[in-house]
Parts: structure tokens; sequence; C-alpha cells
């Protein structure tokens, strides 16, 4: 009877293991062929507010598309409009490198996009270009943990050319978000694992930068110390993205309103829409989404770009 038991219990862990493959566990079997196939592509949401938006059936913007150079996956997009035309630029992962470098997209209608080109690239690993425009100039600050410090570059033009100005911040910070909040710059970065978030201010664009007084503002959370894309005022409320990390990287995507930001304090409260992104399971997002760049349209209509794991 023992035996008889023993064969039957380990039966039922097999068939439950078998079944609950399909959701959590299928994404990391997927995850497993990323050398072979497309992780990240990019996509466009949309909805009649900023926090409950609809994930298309396809992305614009694969691997695939991209002409002057054999992509493993693109990620990371943050757009800016600029007369008449969308410019969306992103992570472009190289299969010759495995490095990331900065590719451009454009667009009059936000429907249909022409990949252009590479746009921005190192020696070193780049992403997340977050592009802003300052006193008439766009500026470009992307991840650049490999070299160690947070870089400041300049269009120059726009958008297809880039020149370094400045290192901002030393150190090895990932997804850097930058903020101009009641006269001053503010950047919120991620170190470590993904679990803490340190932020820093200035009152010039090229510094001197400052830490804040509470630093690290967020320890020990990987549910959202890594932001997940642009900074926006939405209805007068300050909201920060992030990747909600805890159960694999990238997983999905939650907002913060910024209810305090001072030299010496901070805080923040989850919005009651979490999760804003999240993996369907199946389809361009089947396993994550991590990304998130916002912009108004019109009365009733929100777009973001936004990105997307299927594998």
């Amino acid at each position: 009877m023992p035996v008889l038991l023993f064969f039957f219990l380990l039966l039922a862990a097999f068939t439950a293991d078998r079944f609950f493959l399909s959701s959590h566990s299928a994404c990391r079997l997927r995850a497993s062929h990323w050398l072979r196939r497309e992780q990240w592509s990019i996509g466009i949401v949309r909805g009649e507010t900023p926090f409950k938006l609809t994930v298309p059936e396809k992305p614009i913007l694969r691997a695939r598309d991209i002409t002057d150079t054999a992509a493993r996956f693109l990620a990371d997009p943050f757009a800016v409009p600029e007369n008449g035309q969308w410019n969306l630029f992103f992570e472009v992962s190289s299969v010759s490198n495995h490095r990331g470098e900065i590719g451009l997209a454009t667009s009059t209608d936000t429907t249909n996009w022409v990949y252009r080109q590479i746009v921005l690239k190192e020696p070193f690993h780049l992403s997340y270009p977050y592009v802003f425009k300052w006193n008439g100039t766009y500026y470009m600050v992307p991840e650049s943990h490999q070299a160690k410090a947070i870089r400041l570059y300049r269009a120059d033009p726009f958008p297809t050319h880039w020149t370094q100005v400045t290192d901002l911040i030393p150190g090895d910070y990932q997804d850097p978000s930058l903020l101009r909040y009641k006269d001053r710059w503010w950047i919120f970065a991620c170190r470590g694992q993904n679990e803490t978030m340190d932020i820093f201010y200035a009152d010039e664009l090229t510094g001197p930068w400052h830490a804040h007084a509470e630093n690290p503002v967020i320890a020990d959370d990987r549910t959202r110390a890594r932001c997940g894309g642009r900074i926006r005022e939405v209805n007068g409320r300050l909201i920060r993205f992030a990747q909600d990390g805890l159960e694999r990287y990238g997983h999905r995507l939650l907002g913060f309103e910024i209810t305090t930001l001072t030299p010496d304090d901070y805080a923040e409260t989850p919005l009651a829409e979490n999760p804003l992104l999240a993996p369907d399971g199946s389809g361009w997002n089947a396993c994550r989404m991590h990304q998130l760049d916002l912009y108004q349209t019109g009365t009733n209509s929100w777009i973001g770009f936004a990105d997307g794991n299927a594998h």
C-alpha cells in the first residue's frame, strides 16, 4: 500500500506540474531559447484614460525590422513628436556584440512606422534612451551602466546624430529617469539587483548633481525600484512608472504617484489601477511588459509606447 501511494503522489505531482507550466514556467522555458528567437518587441497601447490602456494584437516593430544590423530584440521605447513626425528611440540588441545600441523609427500617424537607422552606439551597452527637449535642444540620457556613469548626450542634429556632453553622475546605474520639477532637475536611478533606487537633484542640467538626503529612497523592493518609462504629470499628479520584477525581470508595469519630492524627503503611493501593463499569456507580450512612454493625443485619447516579451 505505501508503494502504491508513493506512485500515486508522484503521478499527481507530475500532472500538476504539467498543468501549471502554461503560465509562469512556460515563459521561463521560452526564455531559454532567446539566442534563436526574438524576445522583446515594441507596440503602441491606446485608451480613453491614461491608466486603462488596451494592448494591440501585433507590435509596430520587431527585431526583423532592423535593416542596418542583425538584431536580437528591441526594447525600451521613448518617443518625441517634432514637426508633425513621431520619432521613436529604442534599444536594439546587437547579435554581433551582444550590446545594446540606440535605434530610430519614424511615423506621421502612429500607425505606419519606418525604421531609419542606429543613431547611437558605444563600445559599451546602451539602452533606455530617455530623450527630452530643453531650451530648444534635444538631449538623451540613456542607460550606460557599463561605462560606470550616467551620461548626457545632445542631438547634433536631431534626430539622427548624438554627441556626449558630459557625465552627470558616476556609478553603475540602470534606467535613469530624468525629471524637471519645481525649478530643479531630478534623476531617479536603479542600482544593485533591481531592488534599490537613488534620487539625485541639480539646479542645472549639467550639474553639479547632489544625492538625495534619504538615499536609497527605495531599498530591498524589486516591485518598484527600477523605473519603467518617462515620469509624467497626469491631471496634476506626478506619476512614476516602475517595473515589477519580483516574480521575474520586467514582469509587469506599475504606476506610483509621487506625493513628496524635495532634496530631503520623498514619498509615493501606488495607483489604484495597478498593474498598468501586464503579460496576457499569448502573442508578442505573452510573458513580460516593462516600459511605458505615455502621451495625451486628445481630450479622451492617450497612447503609450510599450515593449513586450513573447518568450
